[in-house]
């Protein structure tokens, strides 16, 4: 397999969010090999304990496919820090009782060979007891103990992760960091 350098990298688009780029890559002896559209989307994940050991999960409707469930997410703007955007996201979307945000994974959490998105897995804190806000009826919260065994069913079988939702796959891969690094396997 032929070794792929970097040799120059074509801004195509660029906004607040996100940027697309074209990677440009030659040969070790300077040839012409390859190249590839990046979509550059720095983006965080959270898992959001409350005080009764449960993860919060989000009802979300797609336009194209079926609904599902997912952990809370939000994207990065340019020039801000991930844990200040993710707690003001995370009290919006989960409520004003976020009394915590941490990384829980430090590795670069690229999800794809063919994209620069790299996914900032966060452990937040929600202090149910001082929760006065009304119940949101998006959010659903299960037991942390519980969640595996419903994700290896519904894995396993094909069947859905909770209510006829389906799980996204950036939160599965959250959750199994989540299980690899916290609980151990």
């Amino acid at each position: 397999m032929t070794k792929r350098l970097p040799s120059r990298t074509k801004l195509l688009l660029k906004s607040d969010d996100f940027h697309v780029q074209r990677n440009y890559y030659s040969t070790s002896n300077g040839q012409p090999n390859a190249n590839d559209l990046v979509c550059c989307l720095p983006s965080f994940i959270s898992i959001v304990l409350n005080n009764k050991c449960e993860i919060a999960f989000l009802k979300q409707a797609h336009p194209t496919t079926d609904d599902f469930l997912c952990l809370p997410k939000g994207y990065i703007r340019e020039g801000k820090g991930v844990l200040d955007v993710a707690t003001s996201e995370l009290k919006k979307v989960i409520g004003n009782s976020i009394t915590s945000v941490e990384r829980l994974s430090f590795a670069p959490n690229f999800l794809s060979s063919i994209s620069n998105e790299k996914l900032e897995i966060l452990l937040s804190f929600f202090d149910s007891s001082k929760s006065d806000e009304s119940t949101n009826k998006n959010i659903v919260w299960l037991s942390s103990n519980e969640v595996f065994s419903i994700l290896h069913r519904s894995q396993k079988t094909g069947t859905p992760f909770y209510k006829g939702l389906f799980l996204d796959g950036q939160s599965v891969y959250a959750l199994l960091i989540y299980k690899l690094l916290r609980k151990g396997l």
